[in-house]
């Protein structure tokens, strides 16, 4: 049933409304405040670290060491000891930059928290109450201006 074409009072009938009291004792004892915990936090250097050593990072470093192993070898072709180097340094760039993309969303992220707005008008105990959004409880009915 596609619920925006249908008349509300038809939506009334099929679907009651009933308002419970939420009264105020009952929320302090029943209920915890309205927000996400955090994740734990890992350190930045932490973070830099697991970039630089995925999956595909490994392998492309063990690439890097077997060229420059295979130079040590044989230090009369030069081949091995640039492909080494630009090895290496393409590995070290790659994980630079993966790691300042997940730190840039994170802090996109971060800048969500301050989107909700802090207070808000709700019906509680048959009143419009103004509260901070972290107690809203299931029963509150959140009134827009």
């Amino acid at each position: 049933m596609n619920v925006a074409l249908v008349p509300a009072k038809r939506i009334l009938q099929r679907y009651p409304l009933t308002f419970k009291c939420v009264c105020e004792q009952a929320i302090q004892e029943n209920f915890h405040f309205n927000e996400l915990t955090p994740p734990p936090a890992t350190p930045w250097w932490l973070l830099f670290l697991q970039h630089q050593t995925g999956f595909f990072s490994l392998l492309l470093w063990a690439a890097a060491i077997l060229a420059l192993i295979s130079y040590g070898l044989q230090p009369e072709g030069v081949d091995n000891l640039y492909l080494g180097i630009v090895l290496a340094i393409v590995v070290f760039l790659t994980g630079c930059f993966s790691y300042y993309q997940e730190a840039s969303s994170a802090a996109v992220m971060e800048g969500f928290k301050n989107m909700i707005p802090p207070m808000v008008s709700a019906v509680r105990d048959s009143r419009t109450v103004v509260i901070p959004a972290r107690e809203l409880v299931p029963g509150d009915v959140v009134v827009s201006f």
